[in-house]
């Protein structure tokens, strides 16, 4: 019976050959990391992770209102305080980084989150928001404009999206937002 099917061959791979096999891998690792772009990826965890959590936020400030009267935290630095406070929500949102040094947002921060009241005294509708930084959020606006994309919950509209302004932070509207999703 011959075997010779089974016999190993004693020649090796040449160094020109191992080279073209290590330039081909190399090559198509560098595509693989243009066309996934780690580093967009981070961004766009990090945005969803804050579009859910102004969700979150913002049924803690209807839960809020429904058990005051429809009356909402003030308008201060210390509203996600009290709404831990009043345990609507566990605890303050975990801060999630930013890659630029931007401020976030000036209006009642807490926790890199914002908080605008309907101005009334008591107040009792309100936005919570946060701003974006990923590129496929920042896409959606209209950045030959200068748009930036903010994760928004409106009371008014009980519902949040992705908004986009032009060169400041979203403002409460009796209209209510203009989501672009």
């Amino acid at each position: 019976m011959d075997h010779s099917l089974f016999k190993l061959s004693k020649r090796g791979y040449t160094t020109i050959e191992l080279i073209i096999g290590m330039v081909v891998l190399l090559a198509f690792g560098i595509i693989t990391l243009i066309i996934v772009n780690p580093h967009q990826l981070v961004l766009e965890g990090r945005d969803a992770q804050r579009k859910k959590e102004v969700i979150v936020l913002g049924e803690a400030l209807i839960s809020f209102a429904k058990s005051k009267n429809g009356v909402i935290p003030q308008s201060t630095g210390l509203w996600l305080s009290d709404l831990e406070g009043r345990g609507e929500i566990k605890s303050l949102p975990e801060i999630i980084p930013y890659d630029a040094s931007a401020a976030i947002c000036k209006v009642n921060q807490q926790s890199q989150y914002c908080y605008t009241t309907d101005g009334k005294r008591p107040s009792n509708s309100a936005i919570v928001y946060t701003k974006l930084e990923s590129t496929k959020e920042n896409n959606k606006c209209n950045a030959s404009l200068g748009e930036t994309a903010y994760a928004v919950y409106d009371m008014l509209s009980v519902r949040g999206g992705v908004v986009c302004t032009i060169g400041v932070e979203p403002v409460f509207s009796t209209e209510g937002q203009r989501f672009l999703d």
